[in-house]
């Protein structure tokens, strides 16, 4: 019945609402449209993003305002830059000091234009609904149908949601990120470089940093107790920055590769979040045709 109730969550108007917005999945990343300074841009909904994260070839930044910042591959700085106003999601929003970032790497990736990222906090007043069946985000300030006992709790690390989950039976502090096309997982039992080498498929990643670098890729099992899910998944491993991300509070990430695989229903201010496996819903929706 638990399971029914919340297909019906993502498949009825949420109250209130009048329209969904449309995303683009491409390479791993959620592409929309924002208005900054007046001008239609692309952007990307990042999770792991504090804010408005703005890219340094179409916005001029203060030099003198250097703020520490940190990536899959470590620690760099960024300066700000004060948007006059700009608006997204039917949100409008004035004198935002924005981060200010080389994004051209994703440019190169996704052959496109990418004015910036948008994290979540943002979205701190609403539920939010990424629909990865029907390409569409929505938000909206209460639900139609009460389903708290469908949400999980989730807790912040600096401004990236974490969860409590299991890799390989071990428990893991990992963030959910939907600015990471992969998974990351910062620790590996075998902890000699060699070992890993050796039982690992060679990836080059680029990170927000705009610098490349060779990791590890290997499946694991992960558990996410909370949102009763059991299943194996890849995750890139990178022994080398380990103890920085696990000093700041985390062990790994999930990245678009876990949650493309589910239907999302999140809250950022309430710290809470529901997951539905895509092929149940489409299912349902199935069903309900002639």
């Amino acid at each position: 019945m638990e399971r029914v109730f919340f297909i019906l969550l993502l498949l009825l108007p949420i109250k209130g609402y009048s329209e969904s917005f449309p995303i683009t999945l491409l390479k791993g990343y959620i592409l929309t449209e924002a208005t900054i300074e007046g001008e239609s841009v692309l952007v990307i909904l990042d999770s792991g993003a504090p804010g408005l994260v703005l890219n340094e070839k179409y916005y001029d930044a203060d030099p003198a305002s250097a703020i520490p910042c940190s990536g899959i591959n470590g620690t760099f700085e960024a300066n700000t830059h004060q948007v006059k106003q700009w608006s997204w999601l039917g949100i409008s929003n004035k004198k935002t000091n924005a981060l200010v970032s080389d994004l051209s790497f994703l440019e190169r990736s996704l052959n496109r234009k990418v004015h910036a990222l948008i994290g979540l906090e943002v979205l701190n007043d609403y539920y939010v609904t990424i629909n990865y069946d029907f390409k569409t985000i929505a938000i909206e300030k209460e639900l139609d149908v009460k389903m708290d006992d469908n949400f999980s709790k989730f807790q912040y690390v600096g401004h990236l949601p974490v969860m409590a989950c299991k890799v390989n039976g071990v428990r893991k502090i990992l963030g959910l990120d939907t600015g990471s096309a992969g998974n990351y997982f910062f620790e590996y039992d075998q902890t000699t470089d060699e070992n890993l080498v050796a039982s690992a498929l060679p990836i080059l990643v680029i990170g927000t940093d705009n610098k490349e670098d060779i990791k590890y890729q290997l499946p694991m099992q992960l558990e996410v107790p909370d949102c009763d899910i059991d299943l194996t998944s890849t995750f890139i491993v990178d022994l080398r920055d380990a103890g920085y991300f696990q000093q700041a509070g985390f062990d790994g990430l999930l990245g678009q590769d876990f949650l493309q695989q589910y239907n999302v229903v999140i809250h950022p201010g309430k710290q809470k979040i529901c997951l539905m496996k895509r092929a149940e819903q489409m299912s349902f929706v199935s069903s309900l045709m002639p």
